[in-house]
């Protein structure tokens, strides 16, 4: 990488647990950052390609949305492949990055980081591509939550002496389990992770299903402020409650 360049910022999003809202806070920071050209998203989910779906509304402007592909000629993850797709990434002249990860590619990422290199080696890399890496875990409550707390504590294992990670609770899903809203705030005190929540919506209600729709359809700020008082007024909430 040529010196002298300004720092770049790489944010993996990640959850090997499927359906527990990475695509959905991948879409909140879209909207937030929507006129912020200098920040691009990626979706790296090979097979559901949600995030390309999702943030069409980006697709008009140049570098604001792109994919990576990290299956091989049999359709199998090829790990090596973020390595080089990250190098690439890091020669745009944009300088924040988003890769929203599907759940078998996240779950391909404690691998990476412990069999193929260490802590140390990734410390490396990411100096050469003069970066900085921020691991973003989503936790859902519910039936979902013990997988996506594993899956939490292999990212810790493998990065968490070098790279910084944020927890993200998915609020919405912990309404009727107070219990692991508890288990998870004293988990990332002990573990020193920072810890932020999204995702204030009451699921399966009018409103929810409105905001899906509006996802659906690739809508960005211009579909939200048509989209009634009310509906605007929570994306606009949601929206500005994320500090990422």
């Amino acid at each position: 990488m040529e010196e002298g360049t300004a720092q770049k910022r790489f944010n993996f999003i990640i959850q090997a647990k499927g359906g527990v809202g990475k695509s959905f806070l991948t879409y909140l920071i879209a909207v937030k950052y929507e006129r912020d050209a200098t920040r691009t998203f990626i979706d790296v989910d090979g097979s559901t390609r949600t995030s390309t779906t999702q943030l069409r509304f980006l697709a008009r402007h140049d570098r604001r949305l792109a994919d990576i592909d990290l299956l091989d000629g049999y359709r199998k993850i090829a790990r090596d492949r973020l390595f080089d797709s990250l190098q690439q990434l890091a020669d745009v002249s944009n300088q924040v990055f988003y890769l929203d990860f599907g759940a078998p590619e996240s779950e391909q990422i404690p691998a990476l980081l412990t069999l193929d290199l260490d802590q140390d080696e990734l410390r490396e890399f990411e100096q050469y591509l003069n970066a900085h890496f921020v691991f973003h875990v989503v936790v859902a409550g519910g039936t979902a939550y013990t997988a996506c707390v594993e899956y939490l504590m292999k990212i810790y294992q493998a990065v968490g002496r070098n790279f910084p990670i944020v927890v993200w609770m998915n609020v919405n899903t912990f309404q009727t389990f107070p219990q692991q809203r508890e288990n998870l705030l004293e988990m990332a005190s002990t573990c020193r992770l920072s810890l932020e929540s999204f995702g204030d919506l009451e699921p399966q209600t009018e409103l929810a299903n409105k905001i899906v729709r509006m996802m659906e359809r690739g809508e960005g700020q211009e579909g939200i402020q048509s989209a009634g008082w009310f509906a605007k007024t929570k994306m606009e909430k949601m929206v500005q409650s994320l500090t990422i």
